[in-house]
């Protein structure tokens, strides 16, 4: 049988396959293994490749928050708690992909009370999408 594989779409919009042999991880943020049943169109990953050459495919973590600010200066996001535990400041990837729809936003166009999605690898945003 032929191995799975997944197709991926970069922010540029290029496609690119990847053959999934039996070496190859599919693990959320944390690291802990997941199946690829688990994963979805529309999900965000990063995939690279492990010292043996096995595709390792990570599902980044996804959270929707209501906007506050922006710190220029630290490169840092401010969302409103919704619980007082709740981690309320995220940095911002110096490429990351803002966006609503196929528009290309600034960060500075997002206002406060705004809901946006944040797509974040390691803590840190890669992509917000304002809803």
């Amino acid at each position: 049988a032929a191995s799975p594989s997944i197709t991926v779409k970069d922010y540029a919009g290029t496609t690119e396959t990847f053959k999934l042999g039996t070496g190859s991880k599919v693990i959320n943020d944390a690291g802990s293994a997941l199946s690829l049943g688990n994963l979805a169109a529309g999900n965000r990953v990063e995939v690279r490749k492990d010292e043996s050459g096995n595709a390792v495919v990570k599902v980044l973590n996804v959270t929707t928050q209501t906007y506050w600010k922006y710190d220029s200066y630290a490169k840092e996001i401010y969302v409103k708690r919704q619980n007082v535990n709740d981690a309320n400041l995220y940095k911002l990837s110096p490429g990351a992909y803002i966006h609503q729809g196929d528009t290309i936003l600034t960060v500075q166009s997002l206002k406060e009370n705004d809901t946006i999605v944040l797509y974040l690898n390691n803590g840190t945003i890669v992509e917000i999408q304002k809803q």
